[in-house]
This record gives structure tokens, sequence and C-alpha cells, in this order.
């Protein structure tokens, strides 16, 4: 493969990937602060972690399974995070677990533009 093809699917990817993962940072970081300033009491780094672990835990589900299976994964996987953290976390944390639902949608669409973008820059066999 030559430098140019390189080049060529860096750019294929950026096309495509920059728009999808621009909208997906404007979406968390209004969702950061939605929540900061309506949750009285909680502090920013709290809602910062849990948003941080909606966006891995969804984008690693949609990176890592199969098309058809991905919303009943993603139901499982908020249900889980959100129990666990209403469960086992204090007072600052348990009260922030719904944050967790829009972060691991967030996630599922970086994911899957990363999945694609990935398809789209691949060389085309000759």
């Amino acid at each position: 493969m030559t430098k140019m093809h390189s080049l060529s699917q860096r750019r294929n990817f950026v096309r495509y990937a920059a728009i999808p993962l621009g909208i997906a940072i404007v979406f968390s970081v209004a969702l950061f602060f939605t929540v900061f300033l309506s949750a009285e009491g909680a502090s920013g780094g709290e809602t910062v972690v849990l948003i941080l672990a909606g966006l891995l835990g969804g984008s690693l589900l949609r990176g890592l399974v199969r098309e058809n299976l991905v919303t009943v994964l993603l139901l499982l996987l908020v249900i889980a995070e959100c129990a666990l953290v209403s469960r086992l976390l204090p007072a600052p944390w348990s009260g922030l677990s719904a944050v967790l639902i829009p972060a691991n949608a967030i996630g599922v669409m970086i994911g899957s533009v990363t999945r694609q973008g990935l398809r789209i820059s691949k060389p085309v066999p000759s």
C-alpha cells in the first residue's frame, strides 16, 4: 500500500466521520451541562465519569456486537449499569444513574460512525 492510498483512506474516514462525531461531542457537552445545572449538590466530576462510562460502554457495544443484537444488548447494558450505579454507589452517584441512558445511546452512535468509517476507508481490492 502506498502512502497516497493511506492518505486517501484517512481523508475518506475524516470526511465521513467528522460531522457525526462533532454532533456526538455537542450532545455529550449538552448532556453534561444539562445534568450539572439541574442536579443540586452533584459535582461535575461524577457527571463526567458517568457520561464517559456510558460513551465507552455504548461505543464498545456497537463496535464488538453484530448489528442485529445491538438494540437488545444496549437495553440490557443500560439496565445493568443503572442498577449497579443506583444500588451500589453513594448519594451523588446514585442520583445521576439516569445519565447513563443518553450517554450509552451517544456511545452507540460513536461506535456506529467509527465502524462504518473504518469500513469506508478500507482499500478496495484491485
